[in-house]
C-alpha cells in the first residue's frame, strides 16, 4: 500500500505520536512518502530528532513545500514543465476564484504536482484539519487516490475558534475517512456536519514496549517528585501546576511537617520566560527545574525516575485545546498517577480516583487538595500506576492501533 503523510512540519522533537504511525505502518510493508508544510526551525544538521527519523531514511521521503520567494519560483518553474503538458490541471490549480489564498499562494499548484510527480497514492493521509482542506482541494483537482484526515487538537479548538464559516465542509464531502482521536472530538465534527458513517475514533497510541512499567513508593527521606512534559504554553496549564506547589509546600509548613518536593519541567515553548518568573515569584528556585527539550530517551529516563505526573489542560485564550495528550499515556503506562483536568479528551484517558485525579481547569486549590491526598498517602501510588498501565495497555497500544488503522485504509480500498 502507498501512503503519502501530509504534516505541519518534519521533524518535531514534540511529535512522536505521528512519527510513530510513520514508522509503524512501514514495518507493516506500507511504502510512506511525508509532505511537510514547513522545515525544521533549525538547520536539519542541528535538529533535535528522534532516532528512527534517520533509522528509517524520513528524510530522504520528505518533501516540503516551498516558502516566499522560493515558493514564486518553484511555482514558475512547475507551471513552465507543466503548462504544455497538462494545462487544464494548471489552470485549475490556479483557479483564485474558487480556491482562494491556496491557489493565489501557489500551495496548491506545487502540491498537485508534487503528488503527481511522486505518486499516485493509495491514501493520502492528512495530520491536522488545515492539511486536510488542502487535500480535499487537491482531490477536487484531479489528484487520485483515498483521503483520510486525522483530527488531534489545535485543528478542533483554536482554529475554528471565532469563525462564522466552516472550513471542514470540504473535507466532509471529499474524505473517504475521518479520524479524531477522542469522542469528545467526533461529536464535535458531527456536529459541525460530518458524516457519522466515516467518522471514526483513532486513537494515537504508544510504544508499550518502550515504557517499562515500575511500581511507585517514596523512600525515606526522599522528596516527591513531580513531573511535567509538555510545551510551554497556555494550553498546558502549568502556571496552575505551579501555584498549586507553592500552596501545597505552605500547607506542609503550616502543619509543621518536613515535607519536600522536586518538580521537573520538561519542554519549551512561548511561556518560558514567564513560569521561570512566576517560580522566582513563588520562592520555588531549586524546588522548580526546567530542562528544555528532551529526546524520547531522555524523557522516558525522567519518567522513570518521577513519581507524580501533573499536567492541568486548559482551554486558552485563543480555545486552543488538546486532543489526548501522549505524554500522559507514557506517564501512565510507566506506573506514574497523574493529576490533570476535565479537558477535551483527557477523561476518555485517564480515570478520575483510579488512575489518577482530574481537577477542573484553573482551579488551583483542588489540584492542591489532591496533591496532597497524593503526598499524605503513597501507598496508594503503585495501585493507580497499574489500573493506568493496564488501561492504557487495553486502549492505547501502539501496534494494535496501527494494525487497526491499516484494516481501515483496507476497508476504504474495498468499498472504492
Amino acid at each position: 500500500m502507498r501512503l503519502v503523510f501530509f504534516v505541519n512540519r518534519f521533524p518535531v522533537i514534540s511529535e512522536t505520536f505521528i512519527l510513530n504511525r510513520i514508522t509503524g505502518l512501514m514495518d507493516r510493508g506500507c511504502s510512506v512518502d511525508i509532505f511537510s508544510n514547513k522545515r525544521p526551525k533549525t538547520p536539519i544538521s542541528e535538529c533535535l530528532m528522534q532516532d528512527d527519523v534517520i533509522q528509517y531514511g524520513l528524510l530522504e521521503r520528505t518533501t516540503y513545500t516551498p516558502k516566499n520567494k522560493p515558493r514564486v519560483l518553484a511555482g514558475l518553474k512547475v507551471i513552465a514543465k507543466n503548462i504544455a503538458r497538462e494545462p487544464m490541471a494548471v489552470l485549475r490549480c490556479l483557479n483564485v476564484f474558487r480556491f482562494g489564498r491556496r491557489a493565489l499562494s501557489l500551495e496548491l499548484l506545487i502540491s498537485y504536482f508534487n503528488l503527481k510527480e511522486k505518486g499516485p497514492y493509495d491514501i493520502i493521509h492528512c495530520n491536522y484539519g488545515p492539511n486536510g482542506e488542502l487535500g480535499a482541494l487537491l482531490k477536487r483537482i484531479g489528484i487520485p487516490g483515498h483521503l483520510t484526515v486525522s483530527f488531534h487538537g489545535y485543528d478542533m479548538s483554536k482554529y475554528l475558534h471565532g469563525r462564522s464559516d466552516n472550513p471542514y465542509s470540504v473535507i466532509f464531502e471529499e474524505a473517504s475517512l475521518l479520524l479524531p482521536v477522542s469522542e469528545f472530538f467526533r461529536n464535535r465534527l458531527i456536529d459541525m456536519g460530518a458524516p457519522p458513517e466515516k467518522t471514526v475514533v483513532h486513537r494515537m497510541g504508544i510504544d508499550l514496549d518502550y515504557f517499562h512499567f515500575r511500581e511507585r513508593y517514596l523512600r525515606p527521606d526522599e522528596s516527591v517528585r513531580l513531573l511535567t512534559i509538555g510545551r510551554l504554553s497556555e494550553k498546558k496549564g502549568i502556571e496552575y501546576a505551579l501555584k498549586a506547589l507553592y500552596k501545597t509546600i505552605r500547607h506542609y509548613q503550616d502543619m509543621g511537617q518536613d515535607i519536600t518536593f522536586r518538580y521537573d519541567i520538561v519542554g519549551d515553548g512561548p511561556l518560558s520566560e514567564k513560569l521561570q518568573m512566576l517560580v522566582t515569584e513563588l520562592g520555588l528556585n531549586g524546588t522548580v527545574i526546567f530542562h528544555g527539550s528532551m529526546t524520547h530517551g531522555s524523557i522516558r529516563e525522567m519518567i522513570e525516575d518521577s513519581h507524580i505526573f501533573i499536567l492541568p489542560c486548559t482551554t486558552s485564550s485563543v480555545g486552543n485545546m488538546e486532543g489526548i495528550p501522549n505524554v500522559i499515556k507514557e506517564a501512565l503506562a510507566s506506573g506514574l498517577p497523574v493529576l490533570s483536568t476535565w479537558h477535551s479528551g483527557i477523561p476518555e484517558l485517564v480515570e478520575d480516583g483510579v488512575s489518577g485525579f482530574l481537577v477542573p481547569e484553573r482551579d488551583v486549590d483542588s489540584l492542591s487538595e489532591r496533591l496532597v491526598y497524593l503526598t499524605d498517602n503513597p501507598g496508594t501510588w503503585s495501585g493507580m500506576g497499574a489500573a493506568g498501565r493496564e488501561f492504557v495497555e487495553a486502549h492505547y497500544d501502539e501496534r494494535r492501533l496501527n494494525d487497526r488503522l491499516l484494516r481501515l485504509y483496507q476497508e476504504v480500498l474495498d468499498d472504492h
